[in-house]
């Protein structure tokens, strides 16, 4: 498995080449000859096939492998001194056996086609010219706000696009970031502060596509499982139950991710009418998504949504993001006793209804 490119930036061809596990290049020498092999990267798995170009227009060949077992396709970055970074996953299908370049929608930058030996398919990957400006280099555990955590050293600000791999990483101040990939396992602990995507093109917030969420709100519900927060993407070590929780929702032209109550559906920080509103209209139309009431993030706005957010109503303290801070927020929840949610039964004519209102 090889391709041939310029890597080592010498004007003669290289080859990269991918093996059990890793990707590395081979210099040419310009005499039908080559050198030791150099850069050896690391990949996620059992690389079946190699393509070389230059995917974030740098002026750099980089090259995609085709990983077998994860079933994703793997970027590597060239560096144009032989050496390579690694720029995370993508999910592409059970058992690809093959990538190639082309331009596959006509808007000059290339694009990735996979062969897909399990359901004899080809997927393919759109640049859409978003590329990683900051990989988490550091220890899984290492704090987001440690600058020689990443590669470029410095920590991410509002135009860059994060990638990382495998690690655990804690954040300690609240931030706001351009894009964000999280491949192999990867833990992006909040704890009880705010994430911001500042994006262009494309919404990166997901959606719900018939058996999961698609996009962050996909790594919110990964990283929930179930409400344990202990999944792979991004999750919180704050939460209390079902009373605070990690919310997502598009904010002025941002993807925000916050922590705040279950049932705080708008993002601004308490349980007010506008939240019913929402989830009212959300059950009504059969929409989905944190801001239309799905606070278990299930795919479905139900009567366990109605459920956190009618408890929730009643022993939330002050806002979030007011001058009470979160340690009284998380004290309400113990200091308030929540009267008994009561179903009622009333009859017209001939018919039943069941009514939702909570009596006091």
């Amino acid at each position: 498995m090889a391709a041939v490119g310029d890597f080592t930036g010498d004007l003669i061809p290289d080859v990269v080449s991918a093996g059990p596990g890793s990707v590395f290049i081979l210099p040419g020498r310009g005499d039908g000859e080559f050198d030791p092999a150099v850069g050896a990267t690391p990949t996620g798995d059992q690389d079946t096939s190699v393509a070389a170009a230059d995917f974030n227009g740098d002026g750099k060949v980089d090259a995609v492998t085709s990983e077998w077992e994860a079933g994703t396709v793997r970027l590597v970055l060239g560096n144009g001194n032989g050496t390579l970074t690694n720029a995370g996953a993508y999910a592409v299908g059970a058992s690809p056996a093959d990538v190639v370049v082309g331009g596959f929608n006509g808007d000059g930058r290339p694009d990735v086609a996979a062969a897909i030996d399990f359901s004899n398919t080809v997927s393919v990957l759109l640049n859409d010219g978003k590329w990683m400006t900051k990989t988490y280099v550091g220890p899984t555990g290492g704090n987001w706000s440690t600058a020689s955590n990443w590669s470029p050293v410095g920590v991410p600000g509002s135009a860059d696009s994060v990638g990382i791999a495998g690690k655990s990483v804690n954040l300690s101040a609240s931030v706001s970031i351009g894009g964000l990939t999280l491949t192999g396992g990867t833990k992006l602990n909040l704890n009880d502060k705010q994430l911001a995507l500042d994006y262009t093109g494309a919404s990166p917030i997901g959606s719900w596509n018939g058996s999961i969420y698609t996009g962050i709100t996909g790594m919110i519900q990964s990283g929930r499982n179930g409400g344990a927060w202990n999944g792979n993407g991004i999750v919180t070590s704050s939460a209390s139950g079902k009373f605070t929780t990690l919310d997502i929702a598009e904010i002025a032209g941002d993807v925000v991710v916050k922590f705040t109550y279950g049932g705080d559906a708008n993002l601004d920080g308490k349980i007010t009418i506008d939240d019913y509103v929402k989830i009212d209209t959300g059950v009504a139309a059969g929409r989905t998504g944190w801001i239309n009431g799905d606070f278990n993030y299930d795919g479905n706005v139900s009567i366990d949504d109605y459920l956190v957010i009618d408890q929730n109503i009643r022993t939330q303290g002050p806002p979030f993001g007011s001058a009470a801070g979160v340690q009284s927020n998380l004290a309400a929840a113990s200091s308030f006793s929540r009267p008994a949610l009561v179903w009622s039964e009333t009859k017209l004519g001939d018919d039943e209804f069941v009514s939702d209102e909570l009596l006091v």
